[in-house]
C-alpha cells in the first residue's frame, strides 16, 4: 500500500484492510507513506492483534533527515525508510516518490535551468563497483582538500570566484535596509549557504508572510497558537518561507514505471495545499525544462489533490500544458460533487459526458475542467484502464454499466409523513449522463416530487430519460402522480430548441388506467406531434411478441432489457405483476399488490432480485387474506419457491410508521437466509442485477 499524506481520511481503513487481508490468508503488508506511518500502525496494534499479514512500514524521508532515532515503536512492526527522490524496483514496477515542498517563485535573476531525465537516470547502468568507490576515494580526498581553518568561516577560498563577494556585498545592503540585527551574522550565513548562493537569495527574497494566512492556519489547525502570531512573525521575519515550510508538511506524489513494454509511466499526484504549486511546476513540467523527457512522459496521471487546490488558476494551466504534451495523457480527477461511487455506483450524480460511444457498456464519464482546456476522467468503481498497450491501441478507461433501482415510496393506501406512495425508480443505461435511459414502476401520488428529492435540479432531465412507464394496477396509491409525469415529461420535450424527441414514452398499464390518462392528455398535448410522444398500451396487449410498441421499446433497450412481461396476479381487477428480463438473463421481478400468487413464482423462477409487497406482519395473516395482500412471511416464502437470490420488501402499511414489520421471525420459519432479504425505506438504493 502506498500513501501519499498521512491523515484520517487517508489511513482510517487500514484496520479493516489488515482484518481482511489476515481472512485471506495474506503472509505480508509493506506499507509505503510519510514520517508518522509507523507510529499509526503502533497505536493501532492495540486493537489490530493478527499474527498474519506480519506489518511492514516503509516511511519516505527527506535527503537530509536524521534517522537515527527513527524506530522507537513497536518491535513487533519491521520498519524500514526509503529517500524521497531513490528508486525502488521489482518484476512490476518502479516506483519513484517525489516530495513537494512549499514552493518559493524565483527570482527574476534566477531562472530555472533544464534538468536531465530522472527516470533515464534510474533506468541508467549501475557503475562497477570498483569504479563507485574510485568516486568516492577521490570525493574524501578533495573533501579534506577544502577543510578550512576557522579565522576563514564565510571567507572567499582562493579557488572562489568573485561570485561571492558579491554576494557578500549584496546580503550587507539587504541586512542593513531589513534586518540590521543580523549584520555579525553575515559571515556564519555565507558559509552555511556557500555555493547555494540562488537558494539563500530565494529565501530572502521570498514574498512576506501574510498575516492573513498565518490567522486561517492557526485558527484550523492550532487555535491556541492564535494569540502568539505577532511573536512568530517577528522570530521569523526574513526568514518567512522557512516558517511555512515548518507549518505546511510536503505533498508526497509518485511516479510509476511499468516494467512491461511500452514501459508506460504513471503520475500519482497529491498537491496538498496552493503553497504546494510552485515545486509541482517545477517538479512535474512537461515544458523545455521538464524533469522528464519525451520517452518518459506519462500516459495517465491521477489527481488526488483536493478540489480548491484543483480550482487554482495554476493547476488548471498546469492540467493544460498535460493535455497539450506530446505524449497527452488521460488524467482521472476524484470529483465527489460529480460523482459519488458508493455500492458499485448506486450514488453516483448524474452529469454531462462529453464522451459518445456506441455500446453503453463503455460509455466514458467526462468532466470539463472550467478555466483550462483539459478534460478529465472522473474516478468511479471499477474503472479501468489499459496501461500495457500501444498508444494507438488503447482502449481508454473501461466502464461497466452500474444502473440502480430507486424505491421512491414504501407505503400502502394514503401517503404519511415517512412513507410515500408507491413508485420505483429503474435507471437502465447506467451512463452518468444527463440524459440516463430508464424507467418508472408504478406512480403514486407524489411521485415528481421523490424524483426531485433524489436528483434535485436534474430531474427535468432524469424525466426526459424516461423509456417506460409500467402501471400495476387502478389504485390511487400505485397511479395518482402519472399524469405529473407526463405532463413534465412532454414539458421538458417541448423546451428544445427544435420541439422534437428522440425517443417517445411507452406507458403501459390497465385499460382503466389508460382510460383516466387519456381524458387528462388533451389538457397539455396540442398536436400530431405531441401524441406521438406519449404512447399507450395496456399490460394484456403489450405481452403479445408481435405489439409494435413492444417491439420498438425492446429494441430501443436490449442493451438493458430484453423482455417486459405482465403476469395477473391475485389484488384487485386487472392487476399484474412485472418480470423484467435483463441483458444477459437475470430476471428482476416486481409482484405489485397481491395476495401469495403462484403464476407470479412461475413466471420469475430464479430471479435475481424480488421486490415484493409485504403489507401485514404475519401476526394480522386474516386482514392480508380479506384485502388481498401478503405478510411479510408469506413474502419470504414466495420467495424461497421462486428461489430468487435476494427479495426487497416493501408497500407497508402506515400502521409501522417509522419501522418495517418484523422480519426476523418470519425469515426463521421459512428458512431464508436473512442476509438476502432487504426491507425498503423511501430513497432506499440498490444497484440493477445486471
Amino acid at each position: 500500500m502506498y500513501f501519499t499524506r498521512f491523515d484520517v481520511k487517508s489511513v482510517s481503513g487500514v484496520p479493516g484492510v489488515i482484518f481482511a487481508l489476515g481472512s485471506c490468508g495474506a503472509a505480508t503488508l509493506k506499507l509505503h507513506g510519510p514520517v508518522g506511518l509507523h507510529g499509526f500502525l503502533g497505536a493501532i496494534r492495540s486493537f489490530v492483534r493478527r499474527k498474519y499479514p506480519q506489518l511492514q512500514s516503509i516511511e519516505i524521508t527527506g535527503p537530509s533527515k536524521d534517522q537515527s532515532a527513527e524506530r522507537d515503536f513497536d518491535e513487533s512492526i519491521q520498519y524500514d525508510t526509503w529517500g524521497e527522490g531513490s528508486e525502488r524496483i521489482d518484476q512490476h514496477a518502479l516506483i519513484l516518490p517525489i516530495a513537494l515542498g512549499v514552493g518559493v517563485e524565483a527570482s527574476s535573476d534566477h531562472s530555472v535551468e533544464p534538468q536531465c531525465c530522472n527516470l533515464c537516470e534510474k533506468n541508467a547502468p549501475r557503475k562497477h563497483i570498483q569504479d563507485m568507490s574510485a568516486e568516492v576515494s577521490s570525493s574524501t580526498v578533495s573533501t579534506n582538500a577544502s577543510q578550512r581553518p576557522s579565522n576563514q568561516v564565510g571567507r572567499r577560498l582562493e579557488n572562489e570566484s568573485d561570485e561571492h563577494e558579491q554576494v557578500r556585498e549584496w546580503l550587507v545592503q539587504y541586512y542593513t535596509e531589513k534586518v540590521p540585527a543580523k549584520l555579525p551574522y553575515i559571515d556564519v550565513v555565507l558559509n552555511r549557504y556557500r555555493g547555494r548562493y540562488g537558494d539563500l537569495k530565494s529565501q530572502l527574497c521570498a514574498k512576506q508572510l501574510d498575516r492573513r494566512w498565518m490567522e486561517k492556519f492557526y485558527a484550523e489547525f492550532q487555535p491556541d497558537k492564535l494569540v502568539h502570531i505577532d511573536r512568530v512573525l517577528r522570530q521569523f521575519s526574513g526568514r518567512e518561507d522557512t516558517l511555512k515550510g515548518m507549518l505546511l508538511k510536503n505533498s508526497l506524489c509518485y511516479v510509476v514505471q511499468l516494467q512491461y513494454a511500452p514501459y508506460p509511466v504513471v503520475w500519482i499526484i497529491d498537491c496538498r495545499t496552493s503553497d504546494h504549486i510552485f515545486d509541482l511546476e517545477r517538479k512535474f513540467s512537461v515544458t523545455a525544462a521538464s524533469s522528464y523527457c519525451e520517452a518518459h512522459l506519462p500516459s495517465l496521471v491521477v489527481h488526488l489533490s483536493p478540489a480548491h487546490v484543483q480550482a487554482q488558476p495554476r493547476y488548471k494551466q498546469w492540467m493544460t500544458n498535460l493535455s497539450l504534451s506530446t505524449s497527452r495523457p488521460e488524467q482521472l480527477v476524484f470529483d465527489g460533487t460529480a460523482l459519488q461511487s458508493v455500492a458499485q455506483g448506486v450514488f453516483s450524480y448524474a452529469f454531462v459526458s462529453s464522451a459518445k460511444v456506441a455500446s453503453p457498456c463503455r460509455r466514458q464519464v467526462v468532466k470539463h475542467i472550467e478555466g483550462c482546456e483539459a478534460e478529465a476522467h472522473v474516478a468511479q468503481s471499477k474503472l479501468q484502464f489499459c496501461l500495457l498497450h500501444p498508444k494507438n491501441m488503447q482502449l481508454g478507461f473501461n466502464y461497466e454499466r452500474t444502473g440502480k433501482l430507486i424505491v421512491l415510496g414504501t407505503g400502502s393506501a394514503a401517503p404519511s409523513k415517512l412513507r410515500a406512495s408507491s413508485g420505483i425508480y429503474l435507471e437502465l443505461s447506467g451512463t452518468n449522463a444527463a440524459d440516463v435511459e430508464s424507467m418508472l414502476v408504478d406512480c403514486g401520488e407524489g411521485t415528481y416530487g421523490q424524483l426531485w428529492r433524489q436528483f434535485g435540479d436534474e430531474v427535468a432531465e432524469r424525466i426526459g430519460g424516461l423509456r417506460c412507464i409500467w402501471i400495476s394496477h387502478n389504485h390511487a396509491d400505485h397511479h395518482c402522480g402519472l399524469v405529473r409525469v407526463l405532463y413534465e415529461f412532454w414539458y421538458f420535450h417541448m423546451r428544445r430548441k427544435d420541439g422534437n424527441s428522440s425517443h417517445s414514452l411507452v406507458v403501459v398499464a390497465p385499460q382503466s388506467v389508460l382510460s383516466y390518462v387519456e381524458s387528462w392528455l388533451p389538457q397539455f398535448l396540442r398536436n400530431d406531434s405531441d401524441y406521438q410522444l406519449i404512447r399507450l398500451a395496456t399490460c394484456e396487449t403489450f405481452n403479445n411478441p408481435r405489439h409494435p410498441l413492444r417491439c420498438q421499446l425492446l429494441a430501443e433497450i436490449s442493451y438493458a432489457v430484453t423482455s417486459i412481461t405482465s403476469v395477473r396476479v391475485f389484488h384487485c381487477y386487472d392487476s399484474y405483476g412485472l418480470v423484467l428480463t435483463l441483458q444477459g438473463g437475470k430476471k428482476l421481478v416486481y409482484s405489485g399488490d397481491t395476495k401469495p400468487c403462484n403464476d407470479l413464482v412461475l413466471a420469475g423462477m430464479g430471479a435475481e432480485l424480488l421486490v415484493h409487497e409485504a403489507t401485514f406482519d404475519d401476526s394480522m395473516e386474516q386482514d392480508a387474506k380479506m384485502k388481498k395482500h401478503s405478510t411479510v412471511g408469506q413474502a419470504l416464502d414466495i420467495a424461497q419457491r421462486m428461489r430468487a437470490r435476494q427479495v426487497i420488501l416493501t408497500h407497508f402499511s402506515q400502521r409501522y410508521p417509522a419501522l418495517p414489520p418484523p422480519v426476523l421471525d418470519s425469515s426463521e420459519r421459512s428458512s431464508i437466509d436473512p442476509a438476502t432479504v432487504l426491507c425498503a425505506y423511501d430513497g432506499f438504493v440498490h444497484p440493477m442485477p445486471f
